[in-house]
């Protein structure tokens, strides 16, 4: 889903009403697609959202439930993907 690739680029440039509308919509798409992998995507940037929004908590507990449902899947992140995972956990 190309909204997840938006959002995880208006996060890190610091546009957080921007990244958080386009993991929503992600997000939204993914549910109506029944598609788990990108679920997962925007669980973690709603985690990097809540990082960045001082809710360690809340990243910690999205965080591990992306991580979940991409263990279940049997997905791996890709190297960038990770990279932005790992910039905020």
């Amino acid at each position: 889903v190309y909204t997840f690739n938006l959002a995880a680029v208006a996060c890190l440039r610091g546009d957080l009403p921007a990244a958080r509308a386009y993991a929503l919509e992600s997000l939204e798409i993914s549910e109506k697609l029944e598609d788990k992998i990108s679920i997962g995507d925007a669980l973690n940037i709603f985690a990097a959202l809540a990082v960045e929004s001082g809710t360690p908590d809340t990243a910690a507990c999205l965080c591990g439930a992306a991580q979940a449902i991409h263990e279940t899947t049997g997905f791996k992140p890709e190297k960038i993907d990770q990279e932005f995972i790992d910039r905020y956990m």
